[in-house]
């Protein structure tokens, strides 16, 4: 149940709802829904490169989302060339004969 900001009415969410303070503002008949704030989320979740973060606190699971993916830090390629060894610098050739008679 949501609260009515021109008449302090609780109304069921996903109910149509229309009071007259509504009428007097010249506000359409709305239908209630609960979607959360989704640029809160989207702002929060770019600041702290956090959807989880971005969706407690605005409520917007997409908002969230994409916030997150807009954080310039989440890139999928990566500028660090990492050849998969934990060694830098020459082969070790190891050991063995150096080609002596």
């Amino acid at each position: 149940m949501l609260k009515c900001k021109h008449c302090n009415q609780q109304v069921a969410n996903g109910a149509r709802h229309h009071c007259r303070e509504m009428q007097v503002a010249g506000v359409s008949e709305r239908t209630v829904s609960d979607d959360g704030n989704f640029f809160l989320s989207m702002i929060v979740a770019q600041a702290t490169d956090s959807a989880l973060l971005g969706y407690a606190v605005g409520g917007s699971l997409a908002g969230a989302f994409v916030g997150d993916s807009l954080n310039s830090g989440d890139s999928s390629s990566s500028s660090d060339s990492s050849s998969g060894s934990d060694y830098s610098g020459g082969s070790d050739s190891g050991g063995g004969s150096s080609g002596g008679d």
